[in-house]
Order: C-alpha cells, then sequence, then structure tokens
C-alpha cells in the first residue's frame, strides 16, 4: 500500500513557522533558509512544497483568515444579541481569546505592509479586511438604522483596530495587555447609545 501523503500537514507547518519567522523578522529575512530552519526541514521541502515565499505569504493570509473565523464562532456562541456578537467580532480581530497567538499581530503588520508593495498581497489583504468590515457592518446595522452611521463606524472600529497593530508591533508598551478589545467595545457602546434603534424609537 503507498505511503498516506503529509502533504497538509507539511505544508501547515511550513506556514507556521513563516508566520513565526515572519512576525520576528519582517518579510525580506523570511528566507527559505531561516523558514527551514524553523519548522525543522531541510530547505528543499520548502520548494518542493510552496514555488516562491509570497505563496507561502498568501497561504498565511488564508490562515490567519481561518483563524480569525474559527475564533469569531467561539466566542460568538450563546447568544443572538447583536452586540455580543459585535463585541466576539472586534476580539476574534484583535486576536484574543481562544485561538489567538503573540506573533500573529505582528505577523498580520508585515502582511500590511507586503499589501502595499505586492499586488497578489494586496488583493488578498483587501479581501480579507473587505469580509471583517462587512461583518462590523451587518452587526452595527442590527443596532443602528442610520446605515451611513453604520458604515462611519465599521470603518473606524476596523481602522482602531490596525492602528493597534501597528502600535503594538512598533511599540508594545504604550498598551497594556488586555486593554484593546475592552476599550475599543466601550467606545463603540457610548457611541451606539447615540444611535441605538431603541433611542431613537423613544
Amino acid at each position: 500500500m503507498p505511503r498516506p501523503s503529509n502533504r497538509k500537514e507539511r505544508r501547515g507547518q511550513i506556514i507556521d513557522a513563516f508566520r513565526q519567522v515572519l512576525a520576528e523578522s519582517g518579510y525580506e529575512k523570511a528566507t527559505n533558509h531561516a523558514v527551514a530552519a524553523r519548522a525543522g526541514l531541510a530547505p528543499g521541502l520548502i520548494h518542493y512544497h510552496f514555488k516562491n515565499k509570497q505563496e507561502i505569504l498568501l497561504e498565511l493570509v488564508k490562515s490567519l483568515k481561518h483563524a480569525l473565523e474559527e475564533r469569531y464562532e467561539t466566542l460568538k456562541k450563546g447568544s443572538n444579541d447583536p452586540f455580543h456578537h459585535l463585541s466576539a467580532l472586534v476580539r476574534a480581530t484583535l486576536m484574543t481569546g481562544e485561538g489567538s497567538n503573540s506573533n500573529m499581530v505582528a505577523a498580520w503588520v508585515a502582511i500590511g505592509n507586503e499589501a502595499l508593495k505586492q499586488e497578489e498581497v494586496g488583493e488578498s489583504y483587501r479581501k480579507l479586511t473587505d469580509f471583517i468590515y462587512e461583518e462590523f457592518l451587518h452587526h452595527l446595522n442590527q443596532i443602528i438604522q442610520s446605515q451611513e452611521t453604520a458604515r462611519s463606524l465599521a470603518a473606524m472600529t476596523l481602522a482602531t483596530i490596525e492602528g493597534a497593530f501597528q502600535v503594538a508591533a512598533a511599540n508594545p508598551k504604550l498598551i497594556p495587555e488586555g486593554s484593546a478589545a475592552p476599550t475599543l467595545l466601550a467606545m463603540l457602546q457610548g457611541v451606539l447609545k447615540e444611535h441605538s434603534r431603541g433611542e431613537r424609537k423613544k
């Protein structure tokens, strides 16, 4: 009998090692040799599974989206309340809670930088941020009547998260551990009190 393929497992191992090297050293230094060393593999295996470094980066974006969706589904369980779902999405996107990883933020910042330089990476990055924006917008539209306000809040929520990532990667001591999600949610609650459907009906 032929041996079962371990291709999926090996590719996942390479993507995870690439994420770690990317977070610690940046895209330029995330060479095949560096990734192979982190994964404990021969450099030739990197070439066997991926044609180039960009392909690994694009697969990493898909992997991060999958991880975000899993965290989101876990965090939103047990409630149908729109703000609970909005809160779950904020926490999932900020990479807190189950399934998070300490160097995912630095990797995400590096991906954003490469999105400005490489068209394929930029397209993949835009698809993921569009997905997050649309999810925020969906929940906000259930809470407030004004679609214009919902769109503005969805965009600014995403922008705030992206800004928090940049600061956390460049100067992490400025953001107290565990404070990003509660602070952002408190700010959102304050704005939503002024625009909620319940308030508008009174």
